[in-house]
């Protein structure tokens, strides 16, 4: 008769499991290329990244804000792959997915030990491991930001259960408390949004830790100002992290930060709603959700009724269900800081926003589950059938999703087809820059033009349009386009240095040493500007095609 296997044996074969099954489904991810969409500020035209790492780009990584982020660990992980494996995209998409896998293993590791369940534990983590929607925090090397905080967000969560747990037994250690905070403020070096681990902490001190439950008659209230205060170490670095990303985002683009209060209370309703519906059904995913401007009344009513009806529910069965309560504020709270409500760049949504806070979601359905399996015997079987099926569901959609981020064409041609009805003149002009950059430039001139009909005031889209007409040689297009940025932009030495180019290669020597002469009027050091002006005043090569 064979012997049963021991728990230990069970948790080392999960984390096995885990491991090895997400590094399978993100095999694809090995074979990706960099993309056109932030890759260039984060690794590929960034000098201190590509050098590789050292003591005085270290400092740099901690002195300068860069890219509207102070995430020191972010840059030194970046610069660590550089040393390591070059400037090619196989061995930062390796570790990205080795990051992955490892938050898979220690979020089995941390929901376990808190709660003492094995199996839902591991389906928990399962389904963090394979759902869709973190695709694009793993296959994008730019979200390095999002694995490696989650890494050092779980570490801490991991220390803080061990932690209350030996607390609960009569044997405290404040070494894994101060491990805690030394991991959390890892995380915030790594990404700022996990500025609202604190409150999940909160959240795993109410289920599974019951940490709220009282004795002696005492009052709940007391007993969570008794654990708010045991979190004040970690407020205190959140509220840090706040102000230099505050700071940091203030020098960056965020063109919505004006939008009225009640704008962006329409625009929460409708994120928490649509991230939601994606983590049921995750169909349409995209690499940019742009902010329509307002949203149908209708619409805003029917996700905020999903939403505060969910919550009435969930806060009505929290005797019954204390783990629902649980996951449903973990997913509202850890998106806060994403959500809308002091929106930042041109998206109202993201999917790489989801990497931490659908852990929530995937409480409440693995343990919501469990209790219909464990009332009702004759369902265990359709249970054990339902998890294999989504799990599968979930790879195969993960492995098509990996597809989408080979390229930059790849990446924008799908968001292209995947845009509301409006459009996406962002990813038009970065799929226009693509094929810039490939040397097809009437199919750069084309998603340029497009871009521009969504949005005529795109000066981005301008100014690359310009740059396709040049390099097609449509000098008479370039001309008309150059002309029309200087009247609706600030001039600058690069406008009328192309400007001028065009304008000579089309024999209009004249206007085209005005149109020098301004550039160096702004850029008295032009040096292209400079060369180009002595060619055209030397002679016959003036009117040179």
């Amino acid at each position: 008769m064979s012997q049963p296997i021991p728990e230990k044996g069970k948790i080392q074969a999960i984390c096995f499991g885990l491991l090895a099954v997400t590094i399978l489904v993100y095999l694809p991810s090995f074979s990706l290329g960099f993309v056109n969409y932030d890759d260039p500020e984060y690794v590929t035209n960034n000098p201190h990244v590509l050098a590789g790492l050292s003591l005085r780009r270290i400092g740099w990584a901690f002195l300068v804000v860069h890219a509207s982020n102070w995430h020191p660990l972010t840059w030194i992980s970046h610069m660590l792959d550089a040393s390591l494996f070059g400037a090619g995209p196989t061995g930062p998409h390796i570790v990205n997915v080795l990051f992955h896998a490892a938050n898979a293993v220690l979020l089995f590791l941390v929901l376990r030990k808190a709660s003492g369940a094995l199996w839902r534990s591991a389906l928990v983590a399962a389904l963090f491991a394979l759902h869709p929607l973190h695709v694009e925090s793993v296959s994008w090397i730019s979200e390095r930001k999002d694995v490696l905080s989650t890494f050092f967000g779980l570490l801490t969560l991991w220390n803080y259960a061990v932690y209350v747990k030996d607390s609960q037994a009569g044997r405290p250690q404040k070494k894994n408390f101060r491990l805690a905070l030394f991991f959390f403020a890892a995380a915030l070096l790594s990404k700022p949004m996990l500025v609202t681990l604190p409150f999940a902490m909160l959240l795993l001190d109410y289920w599974p830790l019951q940490r709220l439950e009282t004795t002696s008659g005492g009052h709940w209230f007391s007993k969570l100002l008794e654990l708010v205060k045991e979190k004040a170490p970690f407020l205190c670095f959140s509220a840090v992290s706040c102000l230099l990303t505050l700071k940091a985002q203030a020098v960056g683009d965020a063109p919505l930060a004006a939008s009225p209060l009640g704008s962006r209370v329409e625009t929460v309703f409708i994120a928490y709603a649509q991230y939601l519906g994606q983590a049921i059904w995750p169909a349409r995913l995209n690499c940019l959700y742009l902010h329509p401007g307002s949203w149908p009344m209708p619409q805003v009513i029917v996700c905020a009724a999903v939403v505060v009806g969910i919550s009435l529910v969930i806060f009505a069965a929290r005797r019954k269900y204390p783990f629902a309560v649980m996951g449903w504020l973990w997913f509202l709270g850890l998106l806060v800081p994403v959500i809308g409500l002091v929106p930042v760049g041109l998206q109202y949504m993201a999917d790489r926003y989801t990497y931490l806070p659908l852990m929530g979601i995937f409480v409440m359905v693995i343990w919501g589950w469990g209790e219909v399996v464990t009332r009702w015997r004759n369902t265990a079987v359709a249970g054990h059938v339902a998890a294999i099926v989504i799990l599968a569901a979930c790879s195969a959609r993960t492995w098509s999703q990996e597809s989408y981020w080979q390229n930059s064409g790849t990446l924008f041609q799908h968001a292209i087809e995947e845009a509301s009805s409006g459009g996406n003149y962002v990813a038009q002009n970065n799929l226009g820059f693509y094929f810039l950059k490939q040397g097809d430039f009437d199919k750069a001139v084309e998603n340029f033009q497009k871009a521009l009909e969504l949005k005529p005031d795109f000066g981005k889209a301008l100014k690359n349009l310009g740059t396709a007409l040049i390099s097609a040689k449509r000098f008479d297009e370039a001309i008309v386009c150059y002309q029309t940025m200087l009247q609706q932009y600030r001039p600058d030495e690069e406008m009328y240095n192309n400007l001028g180019l065009a304008l000579a290669a089309r024999g209009r020597t004249d206007e085209a040493v005005d149109a020098y002469r301004k550039a160096l009027s702004i850029a008295p050091d032009d040096s292209q500007a400079k060369e180009a002006l002595q060619k055209l005043e030397a002679g016959p090569e003036k009117t040179a095609p």
